[in-house]
């Protein structure tokens, strides 16, 4: 509540120049995004909704205006993916599972062409491939709460195309960083591609991937002893207690 009092006066103020400047219409966005988010927080998804809709709005508007701007559209482009991966967040969570397909594909769009353009081999590349693989792996989340519903189960399959178009971007990521953060993504996508193959009846490519996301969750959490990476291990012992019941329920 305190938060929102602030982006509201950063509103305010952003609104009387708003038309003037690229960073005072951009700001405005920033703090209506905020906003959605102390939404979310707490419990408001319809309203969080409305504010995220109305964030693209604005930030579809800088686009056009700025398309020829080489300096503003990968800024304006990014802002733009992560208001329709927050949108889709939202509706995901109220279950607009049609809606968040759609959101979310127009996301992985942005984001698709982004890796295409920025190559680098600076931050702004390996920010851009990272965020790639966030999308895919949301994708994949999605088509699997799909599939879990009983709706169709061919969702499956997609979920674990997905899962695997994320695993590659984020293998290479971690061997080009090396960084804890880098080697942590790796093991969510070594665990979500295991547990979608459990689901397909890959019983073998799932027994392997588990292990290696195993293996590399428990180094990080001896190495680092941090809460997070020592949770994250829970969730991979979870998974292969998970793959073993069900492997021998298989045999």
């Amino acid at each position: 509540a305190d938060a929102a009092v602030f982006f509201r006066k950063m509103m305010d103020l952003s609104e009387k120049r708003k038309n003037d400047t690229f960073e005072s219409a951009y700001r405005r966005t920033v703090c209506i995004m905020a906003l959605a988010d102390t939404e979310k927080e707490k419990g408001n998804l319809n309203q969080a909704v409305e504010m995220y809709i109305e964030v693209i709005k604005e930030r579809k508007e800088l686009a056009e205006k700025y398309a020829n701007d080489k300096g503003y559209m990968p800024v304006i482009r990014r802002a733009l993916a992560v208001a329709y991966l927050k949108l889709g967040d939202c509706e995901r969570a109220l279950g607009y599972y049609k809606s968040v397909v759609d959101v979310y594909g127009l996301c992985l769009a942005l984001r698709t062409a982004a890796v295409r353009e920025l190559t680098g081999g600076d931050y702004a590349e390996y920010e851009a491939r990272r965020d790639l693989a966030v999308i895919q792996l949301r994708l994949g989340e999605v088509f699997e709460e799909i599939a879990e519903g009983g709706i169709d189960q061919q969702y499956i399959q997609q979920a674990y195309g997905y899962y695997k178009e994320s695993l590659a971007l984020r293998m290479g990521l971690a061997e080009e960083l090396q960084t804890d953060s880098a080697l942590r993504d790796l093991g969510v996508g070594w665990c979500r591609l295991a547990g979608a193959e459990m689901k397909c009846g890959l019983w073998r490519d799932a027994g392997e991937h588990l292990e290696k996301g195993l293996t590399l969750r428990k180094n990080l959490a001896d190495r680092t002893g941090s809460l997070e990476d020592r949770r994250k291990l829970t969730k991979a012992y979870e998974l292969q207690a998970r793959y073993l019941i069900a492997n021998r329920e298989e045999e």
